[in-house]
Protein backbone atom coordinates (compact mmCIF):
# COMPACT_ATOMS: atom_id res chain seq x y z
CA UNK A 1 0.00 0.00 0.00
CA UNK A 2 3.28 2.08 0.57
CA UNK A 3 3.97 2.06 -2.97
CA UNK A 4 0.19 3.19 -4.09
CA UNK A 5 0.31 5.92 -1.97
CA UNK A 6 3.48 7.23 -3.53
CA UNK A 7 2.67 6.37 -6.54
CA UNK A 8 -0.78 8.95 -5.82
CA UNK A 9 1.72 11.75 -4.16
CA UNK A 10 4.13 11.62 -6.95
CA UNK A 11 1.22 12.11 -9.58
CA UNK A 12 2.92 9.31 -11.45
CA UNK A 13 -0.19 8.03 -12.66
CA UNK A 14 -2.30 11.06 -14.14
CA UNK A 15 -4.46 8.89 -16.14
CA UNK A 16 -5.75 6.45 -13.44
CA UNK A 17 -9.11 6.37 -12.17
CA UNK A 18 -7.63 7.56 -8.56
CA UNK A 19 -11.51 8.60 -7.22
CA UNK A 20 -12.80 5.67 -8.89
CA UNK A 21 -10.18 3.85 -6.68
CA UNK A 22 -10.54 5.38 -3.76
CA UNK A 23 -14.73 4.82 -4.06
CA UNK A 24 -13.73 1.33 -3.55
CA UNK A 25 -11.29 0.93 -0.82
CA UNK A 26 -13.91 3.31 0.95
CA UNK A 27 -16.95 0.73 0.10
CA UNK A 28 -14.45 -1.75 1.46
CA UNK A 29 -12.70 -0.60 4.45
CA UNK A 30 -15.41 2.28 5.96
CA UNK A 31 -18.45 0.12 4.80
CA UNK A 32 -18.67 -3.48 3.79
CA UNK A 33 -15.30 -4.92 5.17
CA UNK A 34 -14.41 -6.54 8.61
CA UNK A 35 -12.48 -4.37 9.69
CA UNK A 36 -11.20 -6.07 12.65
CA UNK A 37 -8.91 -7.80 9.87
CA UNK A 38 -7.19 -4.36 8.74
CA UNK A 39 -4.00 -3.46 10.31
CA UNK A 40 -3.40 -0.14 12.32
CA UNK A 41 -1.02 0.77 9.55
CA UNK A 42 -3.26 -0.04 6.56
CA UNK A 43 -5.66 2.41 7.89
CA UNK A 44 -2.43 4.91 8.41
CA UNK A 45 -1.59 3.94 4.39
CA UNK A 46 -5.52 4.67 3.74
CA UNK A 47 -5.98 7.61 5.42
CA UNK A 48 -2.67 8.96 3.55
CA UNK A 49 -3.96 8.20 0.40
CA UNK A 50 -7.04 9.65 0.88
CA UNK A 51 -5.28 12.70 1.79
CA UNK A 52 -3.51 13.07 -1.03
CA UNK A 53 -6.70 12.80 -3.27
CA UNK A 54 -7.86 15.86 -0.76
CA UNK A 55 -10.78 13.44 0.53
CA UNK A 56 -10.72 14.48 3.90
CA UNK A 57 -13.54 12.79 5.70
CA UNK A 58 -12.45 9.39 4.70
CA UNK A 59 -9.08 10.08 5.69
CA UNK A 60 -10.68 11.38 8.68
CA UNK A 61 -12.63 7.98 9.06
CA UNK A 62 -9.66 5.92 8.26
CA UNK A 63 -7.71 7.58 10.95
CA UNK A 64 -10.37 6.63 13.57
CA UNK A 65 -10.19 3.54 13.06
CA UNK A 66 -6.30 3.44 13.04
CA UNK A 67 -6.64 5.48 16.59
CA UNK A 68 -8.90 3.02 17.51
CA UNK A 69 -6.30 -0.31 16.96
CA UNK A 70 -3.25 2.75 18.12
CA UNK A 71 -4.48 4.81 20.52
CA UNK A 72 -1.59 6.33 21.84
CA UNK A 73 0.32 7.05 18.61
CA UNK A 74 1.71 10.72 18.09
CA UNK A 75 1.60 10.35 14.43
CA UNK A 76 -2.52 9.28 14.67
CA UNK A 77 -3.29 11.45 16.59
CA UNK A 78 -1.40 14.51 14.48
CA UNK A 79 -3.02 12.66 11.53
CA UNK A 80 -6.69 13.52 13.00
CA UNK A 81 -5.53 16.91 14.07
CA UNK A 82 -5.20 17.79 10.18
CA UNK A 83 -8.43 16.12 9.32
CA UNK A 84 -10.40 17.64 11.89
CA UNK A 85 -8.96 21.52 11.23
CA UNK A 86 -9.61 20.71 7.34
CA UNK A 87 -12.88 19.48 7.71
CA UNK A 88 -12.86 22.66 10.11
CA UNK A 89 -14.20 20.33 13.11
CA UNK A 90 -12.67 22.72 15.81
CA UNK A 91 -13.99 21.03 18.86
CA UNK A 92 -12.30 17.85 17.66
CA UNK A 93 -8.67 19.45 16.79
CA UNK A 94 -8.68 21.64 19.98
CA UNK A 95 -9.08 17.98 21.82
CA UNK A 96 -6.20 16.44 20.12
CA UNK A 97 -4.22 19.57 20.17
CA UNK A 98 -4.56 19.71 24.13
CA UNK A 99 -3.84 16.02 24.06
CA UNK A 100 -0.69 16.40 21.70
CA UNK A 101 0.59 19.55 24.50
CA UNK A 102 0.61 17.49 27.42
CA UNK A 103 2.66 14.84 25.68
CA UNK A 104 4.96 17.71 24.52
CA UNK A 105 5.30 18.91 27.87
CA UNK A 106 6.06 15.31 29.49
CA UNK A 107 8.94 15.49 26.60
CA UNK A 108 7.25 12.64 24.81
CA UNK A 109 7.25 14.33 21.27
CA UNK A 110 10.10 14.19 18.59
CA UNK A 111 11.56 17.34 17.14
CA UNK A 112 9.14 16.78 14.12
CA UNK A 113 6.44 16.38 15.66
CA UNK A 114 6.84 19.31 17.61
CA UNK A 115 7.55 20.88 14.48
CA UNK A 116 4.27 19.48 13.22
CA UNK A 117 1.85 20.85 16.44
CA UNK A 118 3.17 24.24 16.41
CA UNK A 119 1.91 24.60 12.79
CA UNK A 120 -1.49 23.88 14.40
CA UNK A 121 -0.75 26.46 17.38
CA UNK A 122 -0.21 29.25 14.84
CA UNK A 123 -3.60 29.37 13.58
Amino acid sequence: MSTVVKLRQGDVCPDFDWEGFLDHLAGLYLQTFDTTLASAQMFSALAMLANAQQRWEDAYQYTERFLALSPDSVRGMLMQLHFSTALNRREQADKFIARLQKLQDAGKLNRGEQDTLALYLEN
